[in-house]
């Protein structure tokens, strides 16, 4: 078990005797949905990295059972593993590391042979796996505003796009992102959503607006629009082409900032109805989780929290604390670390996996 800290690029990692975590990610053999909302998944993974008193250690990809709580350390070797994400084939593990030579590559561990690989060089550092389209394909996003579709069976780099907050419909036909601006430069320009399928046809720009998500139906997408200081929920049709739009109601007078203005995140439940917002203004930068009631109305889930790693078949949104709670490891020393945490659709409860310990 180990406890977390922050590393300087910005993953968590983990000291002796207690157990931390970075970017989530569930996994299930043989199943395409893992990398998407990972419907139905039991299993996630995620960085850690143990502190020693003598020598060095490195970030390792290890393994968390939700339902039996069992933890395992996956990799070994003298390397960093950051953000880890599951192959469709339910055997491979991709994750970033530091540059080969200065170029940034995508590695591949093997659940078998316990091997890991070099699997392709990417234009910029990986930011996260998006989703499957197939068995082959899949979706990435890295820093600088890229997306990239890759089959990982051929290492093949397949299209490149350039946005943020790639979305993959459930059904692995469409893709919905958000144009990259850099609003620092640009505080009045605002980023569009655009959808198209998977290969690049039948493109629509859906007017302006930021984090699509694909409702789990399949039958349209759901994104939000920052206007005259309110924000809209639009959801579009994808049959009928068409947009309803709705407001919704926040009292952005209470924050110094107005946390809706340019949110991080949007997930939709398996139910098809629960939507979650991940917007500012945390402690130093995290999110907040925000939930949309009946009313229309934001209500604050969760705080200082990083990423989400997705929703289980059974309505359970696994994510992650900002990893700045401190603790002591030993007599006058302490760690930043990160706890899991489960947000339970059913009775809107919110257990935590604290590192080093059993749920709360």
């Amino acid at each position: 078990m180990a406890f977390t800290a922050i590393e300087p690029d910005g993953s968590v990692s983990a000291v002796p005797i207690k157990l931390g975590f970075a970017r989530l990610w569930f996994c299930k053999a043989l199943t395409l949905s893992v990398l998407t909302l990972a419907l139905g998944a039991q299993d996630l993974v995620y960085s850690g990295r143990d502190y020693l008193k003598v020598g060095r250690s490195w970030p390792q990809i290890r393994e968390l059972s939700l339902g039996t709580n069992r933890r395992v350390q996956l990799t070994t070797s003298p390397r960093t593993h950051l953000r880890p994400w599951c192959a469709p084939d339910g055997r491979s593990v991709f994750f970033a590391s530091d540059p080969v030579n200065g170029q940034n590559v995508l590695y591949r561990f093997d659940r078998l042979t316990k091997r890991e690989t070099v699997s392709m060089a990417l234009e910029r550092a990986l930011f996260r796996g998006t989703g499957a389209i197939d068995s082959s394909q899949v979706v990435v996003e890295e820093y600088g505003g890229i997306i990239e579709i890759l089959d990982i069976s051929r290492d093949l780099k397949i299209r490149e796009i350039s946005g943020v907050h790639a979305a993959l419909s459930p059904n692995h036909k469409w893709m919905a992102w958000q144009t990259s601006v850099e609003r620092v430069l640009n505080k009045e320009q605002r980023s569009h959503v655009l959808i198209a399928r998977v290969d690049g046809t039948d493109q629509s720009d859906l007017g302006e607006g930021n984090t699509p998500a694909f409702v789990p139906d399949n039958k349209s997408v759901v994104f939000v629009r920052y206007r005259d200081k309110n924000l809209e929920l639009v959801r579009y049709d994808i049959e009928t082409r068409s947009q309803e739009v709705s407001a919704t109601k926040h009292n952005h007078s209470d924050f110094f900032e107005d946390p809706f203005e340019d949110p991080y995140g949007l997930t939709i439940g398996p139910d098809g109805t629960t939507i979650v917002l991940s917007a500012c203004c945390g402690r130093y930068g995290s999110a907040l989780f925000w939930r949309l009631l009946p009313d229309q109305s934001w209500k604050s889930l969760d705080d200082n929290l990083g990423a989400w790693g997705g929703w289980t078949q059974g309505g359970l949104l696994v994510y992650d604390t900002d990893g700045h709670d401190l603790r002591q490891l030993v007599p006058k020393k302490g760690v930043w670390v990160s706890d899991i945490r489960i947000f339970a659709l059913g009775t809107g409860f919110i257990r935590t996996n604290r590192a080093g310990g059993q749920p709360e």
